[in-house]
């Protein structure tokens, strides 16, 4: 199964109501870590953050905006059902 997959499958089944990015970050880098690695920059957006960082911002963007699951009122933080 491909991250960002993963990734979406997780989120909702993991979180609930107002969420910081930060909480999330953290939490799928405990539960995942073989496939969060550090040292693995970003290609496509910001050089100094890891890939991993990148695909999990993307499983959130498409939950908010193509499946209209989880909305965002502030930068930072997610609203879950």
């Amino acid at each position: 199964m491909r991250a960002i997959t993963l990734f979406r499958k997780f989120l909702l089944s993991r979180f609930q109501g107002r969420t910081q990015f930060s909480e999330i970050r953290d939490e799928v880098k405990r539960n995942f870590p073989q496939i969060c690695d550090d040292n693995e920059l970003c290609s496509h957006e910001n050089p100094y953050r890891p890939e991993w960082e990148h695909r999990l911002r993307h499983a959130l963007d498409y939950l908010k905006n193509k499946k209209k699951l989880i909305s965002q009122e502030i930068r930072g933080e997610y609203i879950f059902p």
